[in-house]
């Protein structure tokens, strides 16, 4: 039986680790999110990977789905049944599907392009064994405007809660949950590191908490793209923002604080495979998502790691970076107004 947040983790006591998951969006990328979890288990100390918490968007919420169904002290079964669904993806029909009118239905009729059915069977079917892990599901308000966020409390509800957040806006329909309308959480948020670490400071001090961030592609340097067909735009300008977004975002949580042990950052060590549109779930593809996610992390095996400065390098990058894409025709200002402790905080971007 599912327990709830103060349940699990009250056990702890404030000399205690809190150790938190965070997992970034990326369509199809997300195999290789379950490779490098994968790797961590089978490199690192049984306990050292005994996540208190994880959080997950979009493609991270789908592991995150897997990773809460195994309590604390599970990790080897947890990262085998990952890998395992991951490989269970041979193609796109199980994942999406056309309308039977085609994109034109899509388009005009539809309120997405893609016909995602299928992925809700996947899901249900790979929500076995319950919830056993508590779990931070970020999401897209579409109603409001803000980004929500939705954990363990929903109980069984918590399948629709990853639909939502896995719901990328154009490609996929927006889904109807608890009276609101959610789309893809990366909308706003693409690696949610926050909500994992705050829930930690409920039942710890900050230098009891550790911090694990896996991305699957904002690590990797952008690559300088010239041609595009229309889907490729719509997709390479949600990748240039949300490579800017997720940078970003941990970036100023490391700033945040600075007393929570920040230890590994896992991204790829090479271009991803697959394409510009990360909707590619052929297995040959997935397969090699996995493998690299594996081999990343097998080269920490040993390493004493602070990923602070490994976090700071990728932001200073991405500045310079998103400076030679716009030509210096564009200026980020970034307001960075937050209260962690009363949990009351906004962003606001501007260009």
């Amino acid at each position: 039986m599912a327990l709830p947040l103060l349940i699990v983790l009250i056990q702890l006591s404030s000399s205690q680790i809190c150790r938190t998951l965070s997992l970034e969006g990326g369509g199809s990328l997300g195999a290789y999110e379950a490779g490098a979890i994968w790797g961590l288990v089978n490199i690192s100390n049984p306990e050292d990977v005994m996540w208190n918490v994880v959080s997950g968007i979009s493609a991270g919420s789908l592991n995150s789905l897997g990773v809460l169904q195994f309590p604390m002290g599970q990790e080897v079964a947890m990262s085998n049944n990952l890998i395992n669904l991951w490989l269970s993806i041979n193609g796109s029909s199980n994942v999406f599907k056309e309308w039977p009118g085609g994109y034109i239905q899509g388009l005009l009729f539809e309120r997405g392009l893609l016909n995602t059915d299928p992925l809700v069977e996947t899901l249900t079917a790979d929500f076995k064994y319950g919830i056993n892990r508590n779990v931070t599901i970020g999401s897209t308000n579409l109603d409001t405007g803000m980004f929500g966020n939705f954990n363990e409390s929903v109980g069984g509800a918590i399948v629709d809660a990853v639909l939502c957040s896995a719901s990328p806006p154009f490609f996929f329909p927006p889904r109807i949950f608890e009276g609101y309308t959610w789309a893809d959480g990366g909308c706003i948020i693409n690696q949610d590191v926050f909500s994992g670490i705050e829930r930690c400071l409920q039942i710890t001090n900050e230098d009891n908490v550790v911090v694990d961030m896996i991305f699957d592609f904002g690590g990797q340097p952008l690559p300088i793209e010239t041609k595009f067909k229309t889907f490729e735009v719509f997709s390479r300008i949600r990748q240039i923002i949300s490579y800017d977004e997720t940078t970003w975002w941990a970036y100023n949580a490391a700033i945040a604080y600075p007393k929570a042990y920040f230890r590994y950052t896992i991204y790829p060590s090479e271009p991803m495979p697959g394409g510009l549109l990360p909707l590619n779930f052929t297995k040959a593809n997935l397969e090699s998502e996995i493998q690299l996610g594996i081999n990343d992390t097998k080269k920490l095996a040993g390493i004493k790691i602070d990923s602070r400065n490994v976090i700071e390098d990728l932001y200073r990058e991405n500045l310079r970076l998103l400076d030679f894409i716009f030509k210096k025709k564009y200026w980020i200002i970034e307001l960075f107004l937050i209260d962690f402790h009363s949990k009351n905080y906004n962003i606001f971007y501007y260009f």
